[in-house]
Formats: structure tokens, C-alpha cells, sequence
């Protein structure tokens, strides 16, 4: 039984403040799920969304190692920062 979550969360930034530097985008497939993050720029501010499918109900053993990595992958990619500075 497949399982999703998807996550969009839009900040906006105060007057005065723009977007020095952005995360690049992430995308990881291994053969039982899938991440992919994107961190866009908006009219108010930036837009961050993530999907995070897992394809069955139940990982294999022979498939935990590449699990594993992509868990380890989704908490470096939600440890990304966006960058902001003052306007000068």
C-alpha cells in the first residue's frame, strides 16, 4: 500500500529583506520511496514543497541500507537554509 506526504510551506519575507541564496533542489529514488524538494522564490517571499512517497507497505531487508540513505538525505536536505539579507 503506497503512503505520501506532501508538504508545502510559503514564507514571506519583510519588507526590506531579500534572497541572498537558495538550496539547490533535491530529488533521491531509491527502489522502495522517493524525496524531492524544491525551494522556489515567490512574489512575497520563497515557497519550500516536499513529497515523500514510499512505494510499499513494508521495506524489504535487501533494501534497508538504500532506505537508510535516503532518510539520511531527507534530514540533510530539510537542514538547508535560505539565505536573506538586508536591502541596501
Amino acid at each position: 500500500m503506497p503512503w505520501s506526504r506532501e508538504t508545502e510551506i510559503e514564507y514571506v519575507l519583510d519588507k526590506g529583506l531579500t534572497v541572498r541564496e537558495l538550496p539547490e533542489p533535491v530529488e533521491i529514488r531509491v527502489p522502495d520511496a522517493t524525496y524531492t524538494r524544491t525551494v522556489e522564490l515567490t512574489a512575497t517571499g520563497v515557497r519550500v514543497r516536499e513529497l515523500f512517497t514510499i512505494e510499499t507497505h513494508r521495506v524489504p531487508r535487501e533494501h534497508y541500507g538504500a532506505f537508510r540513505e535516503l532518510c539520511r538525505g531527507v534530514d540533510d536536505a530539510q537542514r538547508a537554509t535560505v539565505r536573506v539579507e538586508v536591502a541596501q
